[in-house]
């Protein structure tokens, strides 16, 4: 089975991330990046971040996720973590 992403993007912001029939919305308040509402069960994540945009925090209901980056700005677990773009 072949799995296409799209990204779509409002105000040269990551706005939207589409796959298999479920999206992920991220919103933003001042700039910056502060909830995420992904999949069909629309899973909601508050988000914490920097000044440069970076997302370092989520909160769920039920968990908190602290998020790091790599020196080349990868995110380790990407797949399990919300979208984070610097």
């Amino acid at each position: 089975m072949h799995s296409d992403r799209y990204y779509f993007y409002q105000h040269n912001r990551l706005a939207v991330v589409a796959e298999n029939k479920c999206a992920t919305r991220l919103l933003y308040a001042n700039g910056q990046p502060v909830c995420q509402i992904s999949g069909l069960n629309a899973q909601t994540h508050l988000l914490g971040s920097d000044r440069s945009g970076s997302v370092l925090a989520a909160i769920t209901s039920s968990k908190s996720i602290k998020i790091s980056y790599t020196p080349y700005g990868n995110v380790p677990e990407a797949a399990s973590q919300p979208y984070g773009y610097r």
